[in-house]
């Protein structure tokens, strides 16, 4: 693929390698993030020259922007100790099409494509099949349905404070802004698709362009304030991007924007807040943080359509906990949604109409109405309890993300919080909230929940949650990682400093703690003496807390549904997180697309684990809860009930519904369901079964 002749020297001493480019789309972006990457390894000056251009080859952007097409003659120079490993190096990465699959010869099938016609692929694992031409297929992240103008999130000017008389601070603040934004790409790098990854390694590699660095750093110097300086490089090079004379280089734009906003989201945590969108907008973007999500306007956004994620993030949680109907992981097909575009989105379905005709739309809009009725008539009886005809209670709690969600969640019918996510206290900033902060956060959760339970779930930081500030490593496989009890066990002064503020509140409020990712014996164990031993330092500083405070554990680990009995002899009660144990039963990534047909809470090893579990913590006496996002899913209700699961958290708005199904079923039928779809051996089975069953239980129609 490369006719470059041999790495000669001249006679200045530099080295020389003439490569001609492979590329049939060029070197765009992702095929530059290779040649960028690959020359961090070296000691060596590599520049490269198109005509009479000439860049550092350690410049993603510089690079990028030679727009070097199919055919183009490029010449590296290099000098350094390693010239001529560095040159060596780029000849054989143009070998190979500068790592580049869209360079494959027109025609010419990777042998995996080749082999996927002649396996019998599950239907729902080919989600753009036989669509029409104007509707696209992503995943169904968040159900309900909306229609609405699109508005591209990068194309959102945000207003930055444009002065200050602080260089050395805005510097600082910078440089852990762009070291956050790292961390969090890492993250993403780690557990997305190789196409994906290849597009958050070159927004990695953008943060590290000197160039860019060098621009922002001489903006806070004259004055600038750091998102001021940020966001004039950012527009800069996005329109750099746009001038190129290659489409897919001025589609890269949208890339820089996105990259710009990242570290903009770390210097203005409400970087969203207030900002004002039009009714019935449609919100796109590459993807969105927990606390972006947490700032949308649901009288404004009625729908979000996202490039990559999944069903089980947590922006799509918090999107469900905000009854904002979302598809993920659209992929590249995001290009085809233009500003101001009419678009219907169904988020039960995963699919996306773009410019529907008048019925569809009208018919939309008596639908989304008619939700709404029936939401309103199920609210009105939603502090009734949930049991069912024949006598079984079932709590019924809410899971939130911050102190002021617990109001909201009583109002919907809560009993209480199953899990109060503290990691998002971490996030959005650049240190850990200190004790006192805990504890009036922790204290105005339970105030709101006028006596009912708080569960508190203690920091559940790495996978798909890492937070830049607290020097989480990359990982190769971070959901397999350093995440979690891990994580907390390893940071003890984070640990003891996070079980003093529990213990604090739990003096005044009933309060619950909630371990995550237990995966051993010894883990709760080790959990259990750091609690006693914290409690002991209270009481000699003659501060009080509640000894018996209840210790659950969360079941979210494959080895924890196996051991559910000798856990169970630890713990006062269960709460399993279907999430994350979905994907771990199945080996397939929550937020990868890719594999989004297997981690389905339709799985019939899931629900065999459910069942199992439910039935070693039951012969111990302790109660069990289900709180991953299969609890507030209305066509799981009754099964969840026949499972014998004792308590239900989900996000709020989901209670008054599930809290309708409960009192409408018999435990006995639901049971006896249970005993049906266990014998079921698919997924698609376990969903027509469920399907069919919730149309016949459904409630208010």
């Amino acid at each position: 693929m490369s006719n470059a002749a041999d790495t000669q020297a001249d006679n200045t001493g530099q080295l020389r390698l003439q490569v001609t480019v492979p590329n049939r789309l060029g070197l765009h972006l992702r095929p530059a993030a290779r040649l960028v990457g690959i020359l961090r390894g070296f000691h060596a000056d590599v520049a490269v020259r198109k005509g009479d251009r000439t860049v550092s080859a350690a410049s993603l952007n510089g690079v990028a922007l030679l727009d070097a097409r199919q055919g183009d003659r490029l010449e590296f120079t290099a000098t350094g100790p390693d010239a001529r490993a560095a040159l060596d190096a780029i000849a054989a990465l143009a070998t190979e099409s500068f790592g580049d699959v869209e360079a494959r010869p027109v025609g010419v099938p990777a042998s995996a494509s080749a082999a996927v016609s002649a396996v019998d692929l599950p239907a729902n694992a080919l989600p753009g099949n036989a669509l029409p031409t104007n509707t696209l297929a992503g995943i169904a992240a968040v159900g309900g349905t909306a229609v609405g103008q699109v508005r591209l999130l990068s194309q959102t000017h945000p207003t930055l404070p444009e002065r200050s008389g602080d260089a050395q601070g805005e510097i600082a603040r910078f440089r852990g802004a762009v070291a956050a934004a790292q961390g969090e790409l890492d993250g993403l790098i780690g557990r997305v698709g190789i196409e994906e990854a290849g597009i958050f390694e070159a927004q990695r590699l953008m943060l590290a362009d000197e160039d860019v660095l060098r621009a922002v750093l001489d903006g806070i110097a004259h004055g600038r304030s750091a998102e001021a300086a940020w966001w004039d490089s950012v527009e800069a090079m996005a329109k750099r991007y746009r001038s190129a004379t290659s489409a897919l280089l001025q589609g890269r734009a949208a890339d820089v924007l996105d990259l710009g906003r990242r570290v903009l989201q770390r210097l203005m945590p409400d970087l969203l807040s207030g900002a004002a969108f039009p009714e019935d907008t449609i919100l796109v973007a590459s993807d969105l943080t927990p606390s972006e999500v947490a700032q949308l306007d649901p009288g404004q956004v009625v729908g979000i359509l996202l490039q990559f994620g999944g069903a089980a993030t947590h922006a799509a949680i918090l999107a469900r906990a905000r009854g904002i109907p979302m598809v993920a992981g659209l992929g590249t097909h995001i290009a085809d949604l233009r500003e101001g575009l009419t678009v219907v989105l169904d988020g039960s379905r995963g699919r996306v109409t773009l410019q529907p005709p008048l019925e569809q739309i009208a018919a939309v809009q008596r639908e989304m109405d008619a939700r709404q009725v029936r939401l309103r008539d199920l609210r009105e009886s939603t502090h009734l309890p949930a049991v069912t005809p024949d006598g079984r209670r079932i709590e019924v709690m809410a899971n939130i993300g911050q102190p002021s969600d617990s109001a909201a969640a009583v109002a919907l019918g809560a009993e209480g919080v199953g899990v109060f996510r503290t990691e998002l206290l971490w996030m959005n900033r650049d240190a850990p909230p200190s004790e006192e902060e805990q504890v009036r956060a922790y204290a105005a959760a339970a105030a709101g929940l006028n006596g009912h339970p708080l569960t508190i779930r203690t920091l559940d930081a790495g996978g798909d949650k890492p937070i830049g500030y607290l020097d989480m490593a990359r990982e190769e496989n971070p959901f397999l990682g350093h995440r979690g009890i891990r994580f907390w066990f390893d940071r003890i002064d984070l640990a003891r400093v996070q079980l003093r503020a529990i213990c604090r509140v739990s003096r005044q409020h009933p309060v619950r703690v909630l371990f995550p990712m237990i995966a051993t014996v010894d883990e709760i164990r080790a959990a259990r003496r750091l609690l006693k031993l914290v409690q002991r330092e209270l009481a000699a500083g003659l501060i009080a807390s509640d000894p018996a405070m209840p210790i659950g554990i969360m079941i979210e680990v494959p080895s924890a549904v196996t051991m559910a009995e000798a856990l169970a002899a630890e713990a006062d009660f269960f709460s399993i997180g279907t999430n994350d144990l979905t994907q771990y039963l199945m080996a397939a990534d929550r937020g990868n697309a890719a594999v989004s047909a297997l981690a389905t809470p339709f799985q019939p090893a899931l629900l065999r684990a459910i069942g199992a579990v439910v039935d070693a913590a039951h012969a111990h006496g302790r109660p069990v809860a289900v709180c991953g996002e299969m609890a507030g899913d209305p066509r799981l209700t009754r099964l969840l009930l026949g499972l014998g699961v004792d308590e239900l958290s989900m996000s709020a708005p989901a209670i008054p519904e599930v809290k309708a199904i409960v009192r409408a079923t018999n435990y006995a039928d639901a049971r006896a369901l249970a005993g049906e779809v266990l014998s079921l051996r698919t997924a698609a089975e376990v969903e027509a079964a469920l399907t069919g069953d919730q149309r016949e239980a459904s409630i208010g129609n």
